[in-house]
């Protein structure tokens, strides 16, 4: 993802555009801004869970929980599939941040 260069008439305009490009535009490239929020609610055991990213999996960060659980990832995360199975150690809502 990139920001958008609107030409202009106007060069202070367009020189701000190509600085703050320059300034944003690695930042947007980082995996972890370009993540999903997702809800789940997870059954002891393991679990599919569709990512929705449309592209390779880098990772996860578990934002919120509603009991004592711990989940984990149990297979690799490959070109594939758009799926992660994670296990949890308990019966829990979940809110996951894939990226």
């Amino acid at each position: 993802m990139q920001l958008p260069y609107l030409q202009s008439d106007n060069p202070i305009l367009n020189q701000l555009q190509m600085k703050w490009r320059a300034i944003l535009n690695p930042a947007l490239e980082v995996s972890i801004i370009n993540g999903i929020q997702l809800s789940l609610s997870l059954v002891r055991g393991p679990n599919t869970i569709n990512h929705k990213l449309q592209r390779t999996m880098q990772g996860f960060i578990i934002t919120d929980l509603t009991g004592p659980a711990v989940i984990w990832r149990t297979q690799p995360m490959n070109q594939t599939t758009l799926s992660v199975i994670c296990s949890s150690t308990v019966n829990v809502t979940a809110g996951m941040w894939v990226y």
